[in-house]
C-alpha cells in the first residue's frame, strides 16, 4: 500500500505538472492562434496593396508610353521646325543678298537721275540762251550755226 500511495502521489504530482504543461500550451496555443489571425489580416491588406500597386504600374506604364509617344512626336516636330527655320534662314539670305543688290541700283539710279537733272538744266539753260538770242534778233545767226 505504501509503495502503491508513492505512486499514486508520484503520478498525481506528474498529473499536476502536466496539467501545468497543457495549461501553458494552450495559452501559447491561443497566442498563435491569436498571431495566425494577425497575420492573414496583414496577407489580405498586402494581397489588396499589391493588387493596388500593380494596377498603379500599369498606369504608370501606360503614362510612359503615352509620354514616349509625345515625345517622339515632339522630336519630330523639333526636327520639322528647324529645317524650316533653315529654309526661312537660307531664304532671308537670298532676299537679303536681292535687297542689297536693289540699293546698290537704287543708288546708281539716283545718281543718273542726278547726273540727268543736271544735263536738262543745262540743256534748259541753253535754250533758254537761245530763246533769249532769238527775241533779240539774232535768229539768223543762230540759223547759220544750226548749218
Amino acid at each position: 500500500k505504501a509503495k502503491n500511495s508513492a505512486k499514486i502521489a508520484g503520478l498525481e504530482e506528474a498529473k499536476s505538472s502536466l496539467e501545468a504543461v497543457k495549461t501553458d500550451l494552450e495559452g501559447k496555443v491561443a497566442l498563435l492562434d491569436e498571431q495566425k489571425s494577425d497575420l492573414e489580416e496583414t496577407k489580405i491588406e498586402n494581397e489588396a496593396s499589391i493588387r493596388g500597386l500593380e494596377g498603379t504600374q500599369s498606369s504608370l506604364e501606360a503614362t510612359v508610353e503615352g509620354l514616349e509617344e509625345t515625345k517622339k512626336d515632339l522630336e519630330e516636330s523639333k526636327a520639322r521646325h528647324r529645317a524650316r527655320i533653315a529654309a526661312l534662314e537660307e531664304s532671308q539670305a537670298q532676299l537679303e543678298t536681292r535687297l542689297g543688290n536693289a540699293q546698290r541700283k537704287i543708288e546708281g539710279d539716283a545718281a543718273l537721275l542726278g547726273r540727268a537733272r543736271k544735263a536738262l538744266a543745262i540743256g534748259l539753260g541753253l535754250l533758254e540762251d537761245q530763246k533769249g538770242n532769238e527775241v533779240e534778233g539774232e535768229p539768223a545767226a543762230s540759223a547759220d550755226a544750226e548749218e
